[in-house]
């Protein structure tokens, strides 16, 4: 299932992820990070946390959600 149009940018990529793109040759430069609503959570059939941090942040802000919360980092090999 292709992602949702996001909304409308909030500020720039944090830099926690920009110093990992810069580090793998990536440019985060035109790269707009969102706040992710009450919508968006109910839509979504799972999301995933780039790190623990994330992970922490968006169960204590949607507890009812937990289910859905998943680490990126959880599924590498």
């Amino acid at each position: 299932m292709p992602c949702r149009p996001c909304n409308i940018p909030v500020s720039t990529a944090e830099p926690r992820a920009i110093a990992a793109a810069v580090a793998h040759g990536v440019s985060l430069e035109r790269h707009g990070a969102t706040h992710i609503s009450d919508q968006d959570m109910k839509w979504a059939d799972v999301v995933f946390a780039m790190d623990y941090r994330n992970e922490t942040e968006l169960v204590h802000r949607f507890p009812w959600a937990e289910d859905k919360i998943a680490l990126l980092g959880a599924f590498a090999l």
